[in-house]
C-alpha cells in the first residue's frame, strides 16, 4: 500500500508541477510586461517554456531519487519498419482529424475543435517557425506524460491498467482546459500514444505518432484544404472516416503482432 501511496503523491507533484509552470507562465506573458508584438503572436510559446521549466524541475526530481529521466523515458531508436508504421498511423490520425472536425455534426455542435486547432495553428507569428517549435513541444509533451507520468505509475501497477490512467489523467486535464469534447477525444489520441510507446519500448513512438498528425492538420489549415473539406458532403466524409479508421486498427494490429514476436506485450520492461 505504501508503494501506491508513493506512486500516487509522485504523480499529483508531477501534474501540480505542470500546471503551476503552464499558468504561471500564461500569467506573465498576457501580463503585459513583454512587448505587444510579442504577446500578441508567437503565443505558443507559452506552452514550449512551460515545459522546458517543468522538464528542469522533473530533471533535478530524477536526479535526487537517484535516477535519470532520459533513461527512464527510454529513447531506444526505432527501426525503421516502425518509424514507417507510427508516422503513416500519425498521417492517418491527422488525416481523421481534419475529416471529422468537417462533418456539419462537429462543425455546428462542436466548434471548439476547429476554434482549438486553428488558434494552435496560429499560434507563431512564422509557419516555418511554427514546424519546428511544435515538433520539440509535442515531444516535450510526451517526454510529460509518457515517458514522466505513465513510467511513474508503470512502477507499481500492470502495464494496461497503467495505460488506461494515464489516458483518462491526459483526457481529465484535457476536459479542465478545453472542455469534455477535446478531453474525450484526447484520451483517444493518448490511448493510441500509450500503446505505441509500450509496443514499440520507446518514446520515439508517440513523438512521431504527434507530431506527423499535428504537421497534416496545419499544412491542412494552412493551405485551405481544411475548410474545403465540408463542402464535399457528411456521406463521402463518413465513408473516408471509416476507411481510416480500418487502416489506422490495421497499422495497429501489426504494431501489436511485431510487439508479440518480439516478447514486448508478455514481458513488457520498461526501464523505472
Amino acid at each position: 500500500m505504501k508503494k501506491y501511496f508513493s506512486i500516487a503523491g509522485y504523480v499529483i507533484f508531477y501534474l501540480f508541477i505542470v500546471f503551476a509552470f503552464s499558468l504561471g507562465v500564461q500569467k506573465i506573458w498576457f501580463s503585459g510586461i513583454l512587448p505587444k508584438a510579442v504577446y500578441e503572436r508567437n503565443y505558443d510559446l507559452i506552452s514550449f517554456i512551460s515545459f522546458v521549466l517543468v522538464l528542469a524541475v522533473f530533471v533535478l526530481v530524477f536526479k535526487l531519487r537517484g535516477k535519470n529521466l532520459i533513461k527512464t523515458c527510454n529513447f531506444s531508436k526505432l527501426s525503421i519498419k516502425n518509424f514507417l508504421q507510427v508516422f503513416a498511423a500519425g498521417i492517418l490520425m491527422g488525416v481523421f482529424t481534419c475529416f471529422l472536425c468537417n462533418t456539419s455534426f462537429v462543425v455546428e455542435n462542436v466548434p471548439v475543435f476547429e476554434q482549438f486547432l486553428t488558434f494552435q495553428v496560429n499560434g507563431y507569428t512564422s509557419f516555418i517557425i511554427f514546424i519546428p517549435m511544435i515538433a520539440i513541444t509535442f515531444a516535450f509533451e510526451e517526454i510529460i506524460f509518457r515517458g514522466t507520468i505513465f513510467n511513474e505509475i508503470r512502477s507499481g501497477v500492470p502495464v494496461y491498467p497503467s495505460i488506461l490512467i494515464t489516458t483518462a489523467i491526459y483526457g481529465l486535464i484535457n476536459t479542465y482546459t478545453m472542455g469534455a469534447a477535446i478531453g474525450l477525444y484526447a484520451s483517444i489520441a493518448a490511448l493510441l500514444y500509450n500503446l505505441a510507446y509500450v509496443y514499440m519500448r520507446s518514446i520515439f513512438a508517440p513523438i512521431v505518432l504527434q507530431i506527423s498528425s499535428i504537421w497534416v492538420i496545419a499544412i491542412t489549415i494552412k493551405t485551405g484544404v481544411w475548410y474545403k473539406l465540408r463542402d464535399q458532403g457528411d456521406a463521402f466524409l463518413a465513408i473516408i472516416l471509416a476507411v481510416i479508421l480500418v487502416l489506422i486498427l490495421a497499422i495497429y494490429y501489426f504494431i501489436y503482432m511485431d510487439s508479440r514476436k518480439n516478447g514486448h506485450v508478455e514481458n513488457n520492461t520498461i526501464p523505472v
